[in-house]
């Protein structure tokens, strides 16, 4: 969203206004923070709380599943929220701060989160993909604060999660999505399409 809302920010005239808002709310915003309601925005929050919930459902070791899924479902839900109040706040003020206040939350949120990244840990996981089991240890170990009975125990699980996983992919056949058992997972990632 950040790209859409600089542009609505500093648009020079009503037409980059317009493609700014086009952006955010046909392409990237699924909050829409100005209120604004349209079938595509419609569409693009219901596959991120269905479908993204669904590909975490098979993509996150099962362990992590129920976290995994469950914060995605409160990020929405706490997005939604902030979108909600920062809207009605905005809403009553009779100036150009009504918008100029919810595009900047738009191009700030995204900021802050970007710098967050910085502080978090590699995945263990990936890690142990590329073969990096000390460097996975190390980020174990400080989640796990130095318990590392666990972190030999999930590093194994891990290994043991990607090896599985690794002759899965390799007995898999592309024509397999369309097999009776796949067909409905087939079929809810083609809809997005």
């Amino acid at each position: 969203s950040v790209p859409g809302s600089i542009l609505q920010l500093f648009s020079p005239n009503k037409a980059a206004f317009i493609v700014g808002r086009f952006w955010n709310c046909e392409i990237s915003n699924p909050n829409n923070f100005n209120g604004v309601s349209n079938f595509t925005a419609d569409i693009g929050i219901s596959l991120l709380t269905n479908i993204t919930t669904i590909y975490q459902s098979d993509l996150v070791p099962a362990s992590l599943r129920a976290r995994a899924v469950g914060f995605t479902v409160a990020g929405f839900a706490a997005s939604s929220l902030l979108a909600t109040v920062v809207v009605w706040a905005s809403e009553k003020l009779n100036d150009h701060r009504q918008y100029l206040i919810p595009l900047a939350i738009q191009v700030v949120v995204p900021i802050i989160l970007f710098f967050l990244t910085f502080l978090l840990y590699e995945s263990p996981t990936w890690l142990i993909s590329k073969g990096r089991i000390e460097e996975a240890r190390a980020n174990l170990a400080i989640l796990r604060a130095g318990n590392m009975a666990m972190v030999d125990d999930e590093v194994l699980n891990a290994m043991t999660a990607l090896k599985a996983e690794e002759e899965y992919r390799i007995a898999r056949k592309p024509w397999d999505i369309l097999k009776w058992e796949n067909i409905e997972r087939t079929f809810s990632s083609g809809a997005l399409y």
